[in-house]
């Protein structure tokens, strides 16, 4: 498969061998989040990995290099929205920076 990133090829496949491991149930890549506040759909929001958990839990997994304003105000959106995602109490969102 084709990435956005080596850092996210690399996230990718250190998600598989968890899987394989069964340290994690699942993963999915570049996941479309329909961002809306107040009921009016503002933008989409792709995110690199959504990670399921052995406990049913989801892991919003985003890998950044540079933090560009878009992002950023997509990223705050999602943040501010987020309960609309939760499927389980302990779903949480991740920032995996490159360095």
């Amino acid at each position: 498969e084709v990435y956005d990133s080596i850092a996210e090829t690399v996230f990718a496949q250190r998600l598989e061998l968890r899987k394989k491991a069964k340290d994690i149930k699942s993963w999915t890549r570049q996941v479309k989040l329909d961002l809306r506040v107040n009921g009016l759909h503002i933008t989409n929001y792709y995110i690199d990995f959504v990670i399921t958990h052995n406990d049913g839990s989801h892991e919003f997994c985003e890998i950044k290099g540079m933090e560009m304003d878009l992002w950023k105000m997509k990223w705050k959106i999602f943040e501010a929205t987020f309960d609309d995602f939760k499927t389980h109490p302990d779903d949480r969102m991740t920032i995996v920076k490159q360095a």
